[in-house]
């Protein structure tokens, strides 16, 4: 386990505020673990597609299989779409779930 990642957890969050939120976080992410967690806070989920725009994050799941296993709770919602073929397609949408 790196370094970065015993500093993740639910008992002792790294960017702690008053309002029980990670909302404190560095204004550039460190490392591609980071932009997710602050996206999941901005923003409230994440895809696929928006971690590899975003932040080139082309390995969202390990990303959130690691935060998972440090404590934090992420949930995921499958969705269906067409794609530019017109056929069904599936993907994972991630979302963080703020525990007061």
């Amino acid at each position: 386990m790196t370094p970065f990642l015993n500093e993740l957890s639910a008992k002792q969050p790294p960017y702690y505020s008053k309002n029980n939120y990670m909302t404190n976080l560095v204004d550039t992410p460190k490392n591609q673990h980071e932009a997710v967690l602050w996206h999941l806070n901005e923003y409230n989920t994440i895809t696929s597609w928006e971690a590899i725009k975003e932040y080139g994050a082309t390995r969202l799941s390990a990303i959130i299989y690691n935060l998972r296993d440090n404590g934090y709770i992420i949930t995921t919602n499958m969705k269906t779409t067409k794609n530019r073929f017109g056929r069904n397609v599936n993907y994972s949408e991630y979302k963080w779930e703020h525990i007061i």
